[in-house]
This record gives C-alpha cells, sequence and structure tokens, in this order.
C-alpha cells in the first residue's frame, strides 16, 4: 500500500529509479568538475579545505584590489615568500618541457610535471597544496582558463602568462593591427617609425588593393607571403618578382589569412650567410609594469645566401635550418659577442655596434611593445611573460623588428651560449619569484638597474610618480 500511494508498483521499481539517479548524479559531477592541467597525484585532503577557505578570503578582497591604484613607495605582495615552500613544482599547460628549466629544477631538487590538455577530470584545487610553490607555463590563451584566472589570487602560484598578451605575441595580423593602432593617436604611423618592414593585411579589403597598386609601381620590390598564424616557417613564400604573386594573390578576399611584407633589401650577410637576431624581454610584473632585457643570439643560415636559391636560404629559423644538410648547432647559433667580433673585422666604425646601437633597439623596441599591450593586457596577480623578439639588420647597420613571439627556444648544449642560457634561466625564476614574494626592494630601481644578468627596461612605478609619458612618436624620433 505504501509504494503504491508513492507511485511504485513493486519495491523493484524503487531500486532502478535509485540507480538512476545515482547515474544521473555521477554524471552531473563529472560534467560540473573543473578540468585540471594534469595528471592525478594524491595530495592530503586536508589541503583541499584550507586552499577553498584561502581563496575564498581573496576573492571578498578582490573586487577591491583590482580598483585600488598602486603606491609610489610600496607595491603589494602577490606571493608568499619562497622559503615558505618545501617545494616548487613545474606545470606545463599546452607547451613543451624545455631542456633548460629541466635542468634548473633537477639542480635546486624541484619537480616538473608532464603536461596534459584541459579535458583531464581531477579538480584543479589538487594543482596547488599549501607546501608547494607551483609555476605554470602555458601558451597566451591561457589565462583565459577560468580555473587558472582564479588561482592566481592564491599566493602559492606563478603564471607565466600575461591575459590578453596574444595581441601582441600571437598570429602575425593581430601583432601588426595592435601596433597601428596604438601608434595612430600620437599624431604618426607604424611606418614612421621605421621600426617594422612595411607591411600589407590580405584580409583588409582596402589596404589589399593598395598592396597590388604598390607593385604594380614598383615591380622589382621582393616580398615574403606569411601565413596570419604560421610557426616555424611553415607555409611561408618567398617572391622576388611581382608577377608570380599577383598571378597567385591577386584577388582581394576579406576571407584570405595572409599578409605581404616587404623583403628587407641589401641585408647584412655572415660570411655571405642571412641571419637573424633574436632577444628576451620580460615582463616581470604587471601591476605595477616592470620590464627587463636579456641578450640572445643571432640565427644564421647553414646555406651561402642568394636571392634566388630556395627558402632554406631565406628562413634562418631553427625549424627549416635544421633540415639543411651539414646543419650543427655551433653554425647555427651565434653569441652576441661573436657577432660583435666579426662587425668589428669588417666596419671600424661600428666597433661596439652591439651596445651602441643593436642592444638599445631592442630594449626600445620591448618599451614600445609593453606600452602598446598596456591597453589590452589584462593585470592579473602573479603572472609574468618572456618574449621572443626577432630582428633583421640590413647592410647600412640598420636594425629591423619582425616580430614578437611568446615561449621561444631557449638554446641548449651550444658552444658559447650555454652558460648564458643556464644563467638566463636561473636569474629570471629568482627574479619573477622575489619581485611578487617581496616587491619593495623593486620600487625605487630605474632602468639600466639589473638582477643578475637581466637588465631592467622599465619601471612602470617610477614612470607614473614621475608623471613620465610614453610618446612613440618622440621615442623614435619620427621627424
Amino acid at each position: 500500500m505504501f509504494f503504491t500511494v508513492l507511485g511504485f508498483r513493486r519495491p523493484r521499481s524503487i531500486v532502478r529509479t535509485c540507480i538512476f539517479l545515482v547515474i544521473l548524479f555521477v554524471i552531473y559531477l563529472v560534467l560540473t568538475s573543473p578540468p585540471s592541467l594534469l595528471k592525478y597525484e594524491s595530495r592530503d585532503p586536508t589541503n583541499y579545505a584550507s586552499l577553498k577557505r584561502s581563496l575564498l578570503v581573496h576573492a571578498a578582497h578582490r573586487a577591491l584590489a583590482e580598483n585600488l591604484s598602486f603606491s609610489c613607495t610600496s607595491l603589494p605582495v602577490q606571493l608568499l615568500p619562497v622559503s615558505s615552500f618545501r617545494n616548487v613544482e613545474f606545470y606545463f599547460f599546452g607547451k613543451p618541457i624545455m631542456q633548460v628549466f629541466k635542468d634548473v629544477s633537477d639542480e635546486r631538487h624541484w619537480k616538473w610535471k608532464l603536461l596534459l590538455n584541459s579535458s583531464s577530470t581531477a579538480r584543479i584545487e589538487r594543482l596547488i597544496h599549501a607546501d608547494a610553490l607551483s609555476i605554470i607555463y602555458g601558451t597566451s590563451y591561457a589565462l583565459e582558463h577560468q580555473y587558472i584566472r582564479n588561482i592566481t589570487w592564491s599566493q602559492r602560484v606563478l603564471v607565466a602568462s600575461v591575459s590578453k598578451a596574444f595581441k601582441v605575441t600571437g598570429p602575425k595580423n593581430k601583432q601588426l593591427i595592435t601596433f597601428r593602432q596604438f601608434v595612430e593617436p600620437f599624431g604618426c604611423s607604424l611606418n614612421d617609425l621605421k621600426l617594422m618592414p612595411k607591411s600589407f593585411l590580405f584580409s583588409e579589403n582596402n589596404e589589399c588593393l593598395d598592396f597590388f597598386v604598390h607593385i604594380s609601381k614598383n615591380t622589382k620590390s621582393a616580398w615574403i607571403i606569411k601565413p596570419y598564424g604560421g610557426y616555424g616557417g611553415n607555409d611561408i613564400e618567398i617572391y622576388n618578382t611581382v608577377s608570380p604573386l599577383i598571378d597567385k594573390f591577386g584577388k582581394c578576399d576579406k576571407r584570405s589569412r595572409y599578409l605581404a611584407q616587404e623583403y628587407l633589401p641589401n641585408l647584412l650577410l655572415l660570411n655571405g650567410r642571412k641571419f637573424d637576431v633574436r632577444a628576451y624581454i620580460l615582463i616581470a610584473r604587471t601591476k605595477p609594469y616592470f620590464l627587463f632585457y636579456h641578450p640572445g643570439y643571432l640565427r644564421v643560415a647553414i646555406s651561402k645566401f642568394s636571392a634566388s636559391a630556395g627558402r632554406e636560404v631565406h628562413l634562418t629559423n631553427t625549424h627549416v635550418q635544421s633540415q639543411v644538410r651539414g646543419f650543427t648547432m655551433d653554425d647555427h647559433f651565434w653569441s652576441f659577442s661573436a657577432f660583435q667580433q666579426y662587425i668589428s673585422n669588417i666596419s671600424m666604425s661600428n666597433d661596439d655596434f652591439v651596445h651602441t646601437k643593436l642592444e638599445p633597439i631592442i630594449r626600445q623596441t620591448g618599451l614600445f611593445i609593453l606600452q602598446a599591450g598596456i591597453k589590452t593586457f589584462e593585470r592579473l596577480p602573479a603572472t609574468y611573460l618572456m618574449l621572443g623578439l626577432d630582428f633583421m639588420v640590413t647592410a647600412d647597420f640598420h636594425v629591423w623588428f619582425i616580430e614578437a613571439n611568446n615561449y621561444p627556444l631557449w638554446p641548449s648544449n651550444v658552444k658559447g651560449l650555454d652558460k648564458q642560457t643556464y644563467e638566463m634561466a636561473n636569474h629570471m625564476l629568482d627574479l619573477v619569484m622575489e619581485i611578487h614574494s617581496s616587491p619593495d626592494m623593486f620600487v625605487k630601481l630605474k632602468p639600466g638597474a639589473r638582477y643578475g644578468s637581466w637588465e631592467l627596461v622599465y619601471n612602470e612605478l617610477q614612470a607614473k610618480c614621475s608623471g613620465v609619458q610614453y610618446n612613440p612618436c618622440k621615442d623614435f624620433r619620427v621627424q
């Protein structure tokens, strides 16, 4: 009678219904559990509760903290003292582990974790536990992941990504548009800066039409066609004459995902070979911004340069060059000091080119990129970002910026660069940990100050509090 009142004819129906409800509940738990970054490793469950309480406390103050302007004399702590952690753990989110970080981790007895994608079902809370500092490396889109955004407030995490940074480090069209839009309100154009080679976006109809008008009047110009989202030299084409270029791309289409960049004429060559320059900048903190510079290296083509030769003499990136017969790391990578020695031998008037011309342009470009990105970046605590900047040099020793790269290569096992790479990694990790956990020692630092092998380029605290306003047209001395 009781079961009849409830709508069930027999007890067996209740059992089936209960099983069905349990299945529904399990499905609900699976669908609503936040995705984790990594393989699950058992943790002390008491840490989960303390972590959740910690995050709730930070969330209560978050809205207020986001609206507070920073002081001219002190900075908020965004990371617990490093000495309070028993261990440091690296997590790689959508990126491979770099050998240099593995070496540093092994020497310091830190742990490092192989990456998984975000479809893992373990809870994000298990990424962090009370006695470890977690350092997360990921793409420039990493902080679009809501769970990573949340844990930046825990004071137990550093994230090697700056929110919205993909606009200056991502697809080539986004970089170009961001830089153009930043410069124009100051009364000059990106081309006026003579910072980058002239470029045209095929997806912008008027710009595409302008390009074909331009090359019809400059029929002997050479161009390099790049996909917006290309990587490692893939799908890049070089045109030394305009006729085949017009034949292939002559019809403008807003769906096109290519840009045309002027192929720099009269390039400076090293022993007859083309090269480019890779240098590093580090956005060590975002509120306020601190920008540092580190010397990099040259990537030199293995084969002698010829305008009519194949892409292996034109594209100097390591992915392409490593496929050329006779490739060696020591021949491909040159240090800045080796570059300066070569320059001194061929041009007495440039016997200090690296220090007086190349590095100042790199710092200047790094500041330009930061300033262009500030309007789009999102200031989140405990975040930092290192970028690789690529440059080319023409025979008149003019330095041209080509593009910025997120998560750039750190060459290892290269003669003349091993020590530099290892020091750069060690000093960078110490710098980002200290600037977030003991920030007041950085308050009064001025450009030129050094932290290990890293050199300060910009301290937003000093700039804002002294009333200095950045103007790219003046910085690049546009007439």
